[in-house]
């Protein structure tokens, strides 16, 4: 057979086939931000549920960290309306019975975050993230920072994710800090001048739990 007219292989990549996969790409990106920006601006003028708290860990990695210490405890109180950010299947199954996986940038998780009473994360949101004013956000962050970060390390870091960390500080209500050293670096490298409660990691809480001496130490 003359090579001309032989079938090309399954799956090959041809310049038309990769332009027309980029082009569908840019169009679901486009419609990807319309819905999104949509959605916030319509489900921001639903009332608020005092009661309802939506929690975050590292961009929806999963079940973790600050977060998963405070979301123990408030299972256990069982009163409130937990939700938990995820990317996919895989960090919704590492959730505990009682706390409802959100995907992430889904219809339903913003609306979810524009009426909860409460947010609780440990790093940034990003800066099309609308919070109304009688929200309260907590910010854990994720550990001692032994480098530079945020601020102090500001010509290093991409142009959006500063624009995005100076909004997350001025959403914030509230920093959780485990010593002075941290409490500094928040006022100093944080772009953060808002209230911040000394009182250690709630992740650390399990290290001296039930163990009076350690607390008094």
């Amino acid at each position: 057979m003359c090579l001309f007219f032989s079938p090309l292989p399954v799956g090959r990549k041809t310049p038309v086939r990769m332009v027309l996969l980029h082009t569908q790409k840019v169009l679901m990106n486009i419609f990807s931000k319309i819905k999104r920006r949509l959605c916030w601006s319509i489900f921001t003028h639903r009332p608020k549920d005092k009661n309802k708290i939506v929690l975050q860990s590292f961009y929806g990695r999963g079940y973790s960290e600050n977060a998963k210490a405070i979301s123990d405890e408030l299972l256990k109180r069982g009163k409130f309306k937990l939700y938990w950010t995820v990317k996919g299947a895989d960090e919704a199954a590492t959730l505990p019975n009682g706390l409802k996986p959100l995907t992430i940038d889904s219809v339903s998780s913003i609306f979810h975050l524009c009426t909860a009473g409460f947010w609780v994360d440990n790093a940034r949101k990003w800066s099309f993230t609308k919070k109304k004013p009688s929200q309260f956000y907590i910010q854990t962050w994720h550990g001692v920072p032994l480098k530079r970060i945020e601020k102090d390390a500001g010509d290093s870091l991409p142009k959006d994710y500063i624009e995005s960390a100076k909004k997350d500080s001025q959403m914030c209500d509230l920093f959780i800090s485990n010593s002075r050293y941290i409490s500094d670096i928040y006022r100093t490298g944080f772009w953060y001048d808002g209230e911040i409660f000394q009182c250690g990691f709630p992740r650390n809480d399990i290290l001296i739990k039930n163990s009076p001496a350690a607390i008094k130490r």
